[in-house]
C-alpha cells in the first residue's frame, strides 16, 4: 500500500516540489549512538558534554544540516536559545549515574509537537529494552496537566522500566542516545509510527467501537483566536445532513480519538494537529483524510501521509484573514461551496 496524496486547487507542481524536499526512509532506523559523560541540566531540553557544549543529536527538534537552508537553521537557533543554548556554564556539583541509560528526548506539552517530536525517539524503546530511560522534563513543563502524555507513557510502560527525569544537574556515565525518527520538515523514518501503533493496539484491545464512519473535526469549540472560521457552523450543518458526526477533538478523550481514526472511513477538517492522530491509525485502504487548508502546507502533514501510506486529499479552500503578533494564523475564511463540491466529487457523500 502506497500513499495516495491529492492536492486539489493547488498549483500543478506543488506536490512534486514538496516530495523533492522530503527525505522519507522506510527500511532503516535513525540509529543509536553511545556517548560517554553527558550532563542533564533540568532547565534545558537537551544534553551537554562536561565542558558545557550542547549535544546536537539530543535537541528537542533536530534539523538535518544537509537539507536545511541557513535561514531555517538560524531561525531555529534563535527560537531555542532559552531552552537549548549552544553552550552553558557547567555546575561544579553533579549527581552521578553510573548505569547506562537510553535517552528518549524531552517533554513537549503541545499535542501535535508531542506526538511528532516528543515521541520521535520512542522507536528505540524495543531496540534497547533493558535500559532505563532518560527523559528531559523542564520545571516549566513538569506539571503539564496533559492527560494524553500521561496515558501514552502508561501504555508504553515507561515508568515500569525506569524513567529518569533529573531535578538536579546529573552526569550520566554512558548514554545510548536514540536519534530522532522525525526531523523537522525534512526527513522522516517509517519506524516513527511504531510506538504510536503500539499505543493504539493497547487502546483497541479494550473495545468500544466508534459508530460513525464519517467524521468532521470541527474547530468551532476553540477560542476565537485559535484559527477559527465563521463558516464552521455552516459546514457542520451541511455535513451533518450528509451523515457526518461532528467532533471537537479537544473535548474527546485521547483514547477515543485513536479509536475514531482507526474506525472512520472519512475524516474531514481544517488543517491542524488533530490530523496527526493518524499516526495511531492502522493501515486501511478505505480510509480517507480530507483536509481543508490554505496554499502553504506544512510538509510534516505530507511526511506523515508518506510514512503511513495513507489516502489524503488536501483542498486549498481556506484564506488567511489575520496573523497575530507571534506570526500565527488566528482567523480564516473557508470557501464552503468549493469544499462541499470537492467532497462530493471525492465520494464523501456517497
Amino acid at each position: 500500500m502506497q500513499a495516495s496524496i491529492t492536492l486539489a486547487n493547488f498549483p500543478p507542481e506543488t506536490l512534486a516540489r514538496a516530495r523533492r524536499r522530503m527525505d522519507v526512509r522506510r527500511q532503516e532506523t535513525p540509529g543509536i549512538v553511545v556517548l560517554k559523560n553527558l550532563v542533564s541540566l533540568p532547565q534545558y531540553d537537551c544534553l551537554y558534554d562536561v565542558s558545557g557544549r550542547r549535544i546536537e543529536d539530543s535537541r528537542r527538534v533536530n534539523i538535518p544540516h544537509d537539507l536545511a537552508t541557513p535561514h531555517v537553521l538560524d531561525r531555529d537557533e534563535r527560537s531555542s536559545i532559552a531552552t537549548e543554548p549552544r553552550t552553558t556554564e557547567m555546575p561544579q556539583a553533579l549527581d552521578v549515574v553510573e548505569e547506562p541509560v537510553l535517552f528518549v528526548g524531552s517533554i513537549w506539552p503541545h499535542y501535535g509537537h508531542y506526538i511528532i517530536d516528543g515521541m520521535s525517539r520512542f522507536w528505540a524503546l524495543d531496540v534497547a529494552p533493558d535500559l532505563p530511560l532518560l527523559l528531559q522534563n523542564r520545571p516549566a513543563v513538569r506539571n503539564h496537566g496533559h492527560a494524553y502524555i500521561s496515558e501514552i507513557h502508561a501504555r508504553l510502560a515507561l515508568s515500569a522500566r525506569g524513567l529518569i527525569s533529573p531535578e538536579r544537574p546529573t552526569l550520566f556515565k554512558t548514554v545510548h542516545l536514540a536519534r530522532p525518527s522525525f526531523l523537522h520538515t525534512f526527513r522522516a523514518y517509517e519506524c516513527h509510527q511504531y510506538p504510536h501503533l503500539k499505543v493504539a493496539a493497547s487502546i483497541l484491545e479494550e473495545g468500544t467501537e466508534v459508530q460513525s464512519q464519517k467524521v468532521y473535526l470541527t474547530r468551532s469549540q476553540l477560542k476565537p483566536h485559535e484559527r477559527g472560521a465563521v463558516q464552521e457552523v455552516e459546514i457542520e450543518d451541511r455535513l451533518r445532513r450528509e451523515g457526518f458526526a461532528i467532533v471537537a477533538p479537544e473535548r474527546v478523550a485521547f483514547a477515543d480519538q485513536v479509536r475514531l481514526f482507526n474506525r472512520a472511513k472519512w475524516i474531514v477538517g481544517t488543517i491542524g494537529s488533530a490530523f496527526h492522530t493518524s499516526l495511531f491509525a492502522g493501515p486501511d485502504p478505505d480510509r480517507t483524510l480530507f483536509t481543508l487548508c490554505w496554499e502553504k502546507i506544512n510538509p510534516r502533514y505530507l511526511m506523515i501521509d508518506e510514512i503511513k501510506r495513507q489516502n489524503s486529499i488536501y483542498l486549498n479552500c481556506v484564506s488567511v484573514d489575520t496573523i497575530d503578533a507571534r506570526d500565527r494564523i488566528s482567523k480564516t475564511t473557508v470557501d464552503v461551496e468549493l469544499a462541499m463540491a470537492e467532497l462530493d466529487a471525492a465520494g464523501a457523500f456517497a
